[in-house]
């Protein structure tokens, strides 16, 4: 189990005000599940916070809301420090203790604790500058390299047995029942265990009061297509293969569709894709908004969608038009 005791922490880690500022935490037990031993972190000041865990060497991610370290003294649990409150507003109540969804097991202002998830992430290296550098403000070509290693990565997850996809298919529905949607546009947020064949969601938002109607954030097989497939940028994957690549690819968009079609089937998570059409056409047309003002701007969420559902079901069809 993990015990936490006296843990210090702060409101901003990259603040300077954060010297000094310490907030203490009420003791939390969360059972191990790999390992069922005790583990027991406690009466941690600032100054060893900051210089056991959250250095450069234990960085394991960095994203637009948060940044994650590992903690190798605890290696079934990261340290989270968000640059601001919780956008997507998970509670930790919404789990059964032996979950584990990446969920927090203990918060406080901006710091939580959270429960490792191990796998890869499936997408292209650089993919969110891919959709749009910061940087240089535009977005960037898929390059060959990226491509190949797409190519390398989806045809791993294919190779996976349904049932794979079926307990992926479980763990979607039950964050639809607790109202929480998953963010299937982006593929860093699916890890792939590869030596044990297991699927995992990591990144969903909790429904609230104040948010577009329930059927705008509901959740279907085709959010894990979306996801495996990287939908979004699919088409320039595909036209940077060479020739002996590109009917591979194809078919196995095919066995990839018919698994997580038939895992949701079995795990009562709907089929309806015109959920994820709602979705993406309701709430996020663009990559990000900053992409409006560009001319003949490519790939408009809704757009890609349409051609990815083309290219399923007419696979030859629709390698012609690339050609």
């Amino acid at each position: 189990m993990l015990k936490v005791e006296n843990f210090n922490t702060v409101n901003n880690l990259y603040s300077a005000k954060f010297i000094n500022r310490m907030v203490s935490f009420k003791s939390v037990r969360q059972p191990d599940n790999k390992s069922g031993e005790l583990i027991v972190i406690k009466s941690f000041d600032i100054k060893t916070l900051t210089e056991k865990y959250i250095t450069h060497e234990n960085l394991k991610g960095a994203g637009a809301n948060s940044t994650v370290y590992n903690m190798p003294d605890y290696p079934n649990y990261v340290l989270k420090v968000l640059n601001k409150p919780d956008p997507n507003h998970v509670n930790k109540n919404d789990f059964p203790i032996t979950s584990n969804f990446g969920q927090p097991i203990w918060e406080e202002n901006n710091i939580q604790i959270l429960k490792k998830i191990d796998g890869w992430e499936h997408s292209a290296e650089d993919w969110s500058k891919i959709i749009f550098d910061k940087k240089i403000q535009k977005p960037k070509e898929v390059t060959v390299e990226q491509a190949n290693e797409f190519y390398r990565k989806f045809n791993i997850v294919a190779s996976f047995p349904e049932s794979s996809f079926q307990e992926l298919a479980k763990k979607v529905k039950f964050l639809d029942e607790k109202e929480y949607k998953i963010d299937s546009i982006n593929p860093n947020n699916l890890l792939v265990d590869e030596k044990n064949k297991i699927l995992n969601v990591i990144d969903f938002f909790k429904i609230m009061p104040w948010d577009k109607p329930k059927k705008v954030f509901s959740n279907s097989y085709f959010d894990i297509v979306a996801m495996i497939a990287d939908f979004t940028l699919f088409p320039e994957y595909y036209d940077k293969l060479s020739d002996e690549q590109k009917p591979v690819l194809l078919k196995n968009v095919k066995i990839v569709n018919d698994k997580a079609l038939h895992g949701a089937l079995k795990s009562g998570l709907s089929a309806d894709i015109n959920k994820f059409r709602t979705f993406i056409n309701y709430v996020v047309q663009f990559p990000t908004c900053q992409v409006q003002n560009l001319e003949n701007y490519v790939r408009e969420y809704d757009k890609r969608l349409i051609d990815f559902e083309e290219m399923i079901k007419y696979p030859q069809k629709w390698a012609l038009k690339r050609l």
